[in-house]
């Protein structure tokens, strides 16, 4: 049966027509097998034989070899058998010969048996295939029955059609997570790998599909790209026909989701560029596959950049908000998580996947952990705005706050402690300058209004007594400047004066603008404050 497939190199001599053994593998090189037995190959793509004459056969080669060629190129299996049966057709061994002779007779009906075989298990296949379709008890039932395994065996060493319909099965099969883990462990992945390598057309489009599946499991995925199968997956997305550049974008989506290895893996076997290639200008079902494998290889702060570069090189849009991957790019406008067969335990995103945990950024990052924005406010405690929100308490800057205590302005300095403006008011206590220098004792302007008690103008001075005030004159008694000073208590203008109306008759704690609140005494100007507990912004 090996002459019937294999290429053979006959080495004619004169003694060559005479023997068994010669003859007989002549023959069969001549012939193809067919699913209604053999027929001539001679003449046809399936001639196998080269005819090469020697010794004294070299004289005449080309005669030789029309002899031997036209002896044996039409001969029917009963027809090999009456020949070779005959005794001056020698053999060494005559159990030989007796042996093969009925072999040769029945060699028309083996090689239809084999063909009916073969399409058998191919035809199963194609049943398995149909019946794992969409169904998740068949699935089951398939690997309960003990398919996978002669399927597997199928994709490594079947016909053309045997594998891939076989290969298409175990993909179907494989949408069932305990069935992910039984084809692996059968040996499915190393020939499914070889099938999208060398394949056919539809070879390489089924195993890509298969991988796709299997890659659905966490160890699969390790497995899958250590039998090499990342490279010749980019290749198909690169160069493939339709079906197969839409699963091998497939497989590439499953094999980067959370496997942070295999998103590095995938990005140097230069997959970026043709996934993004088929974002833009593939079929519906390319676009959201392709988009799906950009977005876990997003999950690489290194892909982030490469992608990135690619889109924006190929001029396309600008970034979108709210589009995933933290990019916004993709005009297909599916980058939220898409979901390809059973959705991964635990949900997508993945732990640890994207994004990662504790929200985007990750924690450490931005926004702070607790998410955005922090507890406490926008910036998170201690930073600023200062701790009770902006502005803090006790006015701009707080206590403990900016500036800091002891450090700028000094203490002593600006602004004074207390905060701006101080407690009391503005002007100081004593006048201005106040004794005791800027700023005085209790803020600005002190307890008591300006000019002060006992300050600038000082006693016996400016204004002098009967002067300017005069007693009785300008401002009038009760006016200005009033007793107890500027502003007088109860607001300004003082009371006896005309009435108050700006900034208004202050009270225990009524606001003067947003911003600012007033104390005990109301406030001067729009912003300020007085009292002990006075605001400013």
């Amino acid at each position: 049966m090996l002459y019937l497939g294999t290429t053979v190199l006959i080495l004619f001599d004169l003694s060559y027509l005479s023997r068994f053994w010669t003859q007989f593998e002549a023959w069969l090189s001549m012939q193809f097998a067919t699913p209604n037995g053999l027929k001539s190959a001679v003449g046809t793509e399936n001639a196998r034989y080269h005819i090469v004459c020697i010794q004294n056969a070299a004289a005449q080669a080309d005669t030789f070899a029309k002899v031997l060629t036209e002896q044996w190129a039409t001969k029917t299996p009963q027809q090999a058998f009456d020949f070779l049966s005959k005794p001056d057709v020698t053999v060494t061994n005559q159990s030989d010969k007796e042996g093969q002779l009925p072999k040769i007779k029945a060699l028309d009906v083996t090689v239809q048996g084999a063909f009916q075989a073969v399409m058998e298990r191919e035809g199963l296949a194609v049943a398995l295939a149909n019946l794992a379709a969409n169904n998740a008890e068949n699935q089951v039932l398939i690997a309960q029955a003990g398919a996978i395994v002669p399927l597997v065996t199928l994709v490594q060493s079947g016909t053309d059609g045997q594998k891939e319909h076989a290969a298409r099965a175990l993909g179907n099969l494989a949408c069932n997570a305990e069935n992910q883990v039984l084809i692996a462990q059968a040996g499915a992945i190393a020939p499914l790998v070889t099938l999208v390598q060398s394949g056919t057309a539809g070879q390489k489009e089924q195993a890509a599909a298969a991988l796709r599946w299997l890659a659905f499991n966490a160890e699969n995925k390790v497995l899958i790209a250590q039998a090499g199968a990342i490279a010749p997956l980019v290749t198909l997305v690169q160069s493939g026909t339709d079906g197969q550049k839409e699963h091998a974008a497939v497989a590439l989506w499953s094999l980067a989701f959370n496997n942070a290895e295999n998103q590095v893996l995938i990005a140097q076997a230069g997959a970026v560029a043709p996934l993004v290639t088929l974002v833009q200008s593939g079929t519906d079902d390319q676009k959201k596959n392709a988009a799906g494998a950009l977005e876990n290889l997003a999950v690489n702060a290194e892909n982030k950049v490469l992608i990135a570069q690619r889109w924006m090189g190929m001029g396309m849009m600008q970034p979108q908000p709210g589009m995933g991957m933290g990019m916004g790019m993709m005009p297909y406008g599916m980058m939220a998580p898409l979901q390809v067969g059973p959705p991964p335990r635990g949900g997508y995103p993945p732990q640890g996947g994207y994004p990662p945990p504790g929200g985007y950024p990750p924690q450490g990052g931005y926004p702070p952990q607790g998410g955005y924005p922090p507890p406490g406010g926008y910036p998170p405690p201690g930073g600023y705005p200062p701790p009770g929100g902006y502005p803090p308490r006790g006015g701009y800057p707080p206590r403990g706050g900016y500036p800091p205590q002891g450090g700028y302005p000094p203490q002593g300095g600006y602004p004074p402690q207390g905060g701006y403006p101080p407690r009391g008011g503005s002007p100081p206590r004593g006048g201005s300058p106040p004794q005791g220098g800027y700023p005085p004792q209790g803020g600005y302007p002190p307890r008591g209004g300006s000019p002060p008690r006992g300050g600038s103008p000082p006693r016996g001075g400016y204004p002098p007594q009967g002067g300017y005030p005069p007693q009785g004159g300008y401002p009038p008694q009760g006016g200005y400047p009033p007793q107890g000073g500027y502003p007088p208590r109860g607001g300004s203008p003082p009371r006896g004066g005309s009435p108050g109306t700006y900034p208004g008759r202050g009270g225990d704690g009524g606001d003067d603008e947003p911003g600012g609140g007033g104390g005990d005494d109301g406030g001067d100007e729009p912003g300020g404050a007085g009292g002990d507990d006075g605001f400013y912004t």
